[in-house]
């Protein structure tokens, strides 16, 4: 999937293009052990697939809401800037 998506952007040289995958939500991850198993995938393909990075929302602390049980699978506004940060953290180290 990922290096269809990049061909699809730039051709054959889509390779060199950066993508950054996401944890999902730790309380939503938490309810099912599918759902474990897909989080330990996508947070692992790093390690399969080149110029790939993982902003992982369980370092460097594990985020939450004051109610998890709300849209338990989205995090609110702050969580949301929280994951950005997140990202951008992984997108200067993928760009050095």
């Amino acid at each position: 999937m990922i290096t269809n998506m990049r061909r699809d952007i730039v051709g054959s040289a889509g390779d060199s293009i950066s993508f950054i995958l996401e944890g999902l939500a730790p309380y939503w991850v938490s309810q099912r052990n599918d759902w474990k198993i897909t989080d330990f995938v996508i947070q692992e393909t790093p390690a399969r697939v080149a110029r790939t990075g993982y902003a992982s929302a369980r370092e460097p602390f594990v985020m939450s809401k004051p109610d998890n049980t709300v849209d338990a699978v989205h995090f609110e506004a702050a969580g949301q800037r929280e994951l950005g940060r997140r990202h951008f953290n992984v997108y200067r180290v993928l760009k050095k």
